[in-house]
């Protein structure tokens, strides 16, 4: 078996760093769902996008560091589940972008700025997920 850590060492340490900031997210959520006035709605949002991106970017490092580790012909093309990421995260960020353009309709003084926010990121939205 060839040694391929050169290649995948970036994608297993930028893991391990997202694995570390894990715990700051998991308290900017429990501080969210304590203080807010939120409906459940809303509250219910925040953890259905931590987990889709947990899993996700688990599913991706799990193809390639353990299901086809030393296979360079895996790394050469992107498979089904890079697709899948890439797509999440383009769904993630959207909702993200609709979510902080919902709050800055409720709370703003501008009503220009959440409609360049909701017509930017319906757009990122369009253009990511019909690459993939």
């Amino acid at each position: 078996m060839s040694d391929i850590s050169s290649i995948i060492d970036g994608l297993f340490f930028g893991y391990v760093v997202a694995l570390i900031l894990l715990g700051i997210i998991v308290v900017q959520f429990w501080i969210y769902l304590l203080d807010n006035n939120d409906t459940w709605a809303f509250r219910a949002f925040s953890p259905g996008l931590y987990f889709t991106e947990t899993v996700s970017v688990t599913q991706l490092v799990h193809h390639y560091l353990i299901s086809h580790y030393g296979d360079h012909e895996a790394l050469k093309s992107p498979t089904d589940s890079v697709s899948v990421e890439f797509t999440s995260t383009n769904i993630t960020f959207f909702l993200v972008h609709l979510f902080f353009a919902n709050r800055l309709w409720k709370f703003g003084k501008s009503r220009y700025l959440p409609a360049t926010i909701v017509f930017t990121s319906t757009t990122m939205l369009i253009l990511g997920v019909s690459k993939y």
